[in-house]
């Protein structure tokens, strides 16, 4: 993320929290777990590189905004920790959910 914030579009093979990363839109992700799929995907975005700058421009502002609009560490808390504990919580002293 701090990548992100600073201008750097990521470059991620899509497992994990990665999978957040949307592809062509806030950076550059690839499924295969091997290195054609690698070498594709950074053919596709040093390509991108040359060709085309204001729609990376444009990625690295959606990206930006991303951060700050939806992964603030706030809002990550209380849209994922916070419901978390609170439900690990119920569970440890037994509250049933209707």
């Amino acid at each position: 993320m701090i990548g992100q914030l600073l201008g750097a579009l990521p470059i991620v093979r899509s497992v994990g929290g990665l999978k957040k990363i949307r592809h062509n839109i806030d950076g550059f992700k690839y499924s295969p777990k091997n290195e054609e799929g690698l070498a594709q995907i950074l053919k596709v975005a040093i390509g991108s590189e040359w060709k085309n700058k204001l729609r990376l421009s444009l990625m690295r502002r959606v990206a930006e905004r991303t951060i700050y609009g939806r992964r603030t560490w706030q809002k990550v808390l209380a849209r994922a920790y916070i419901p978390l504990y609170k439900r690990r919580r119920e569970i440890r002293l037994g509250i049933k959910h209707e």
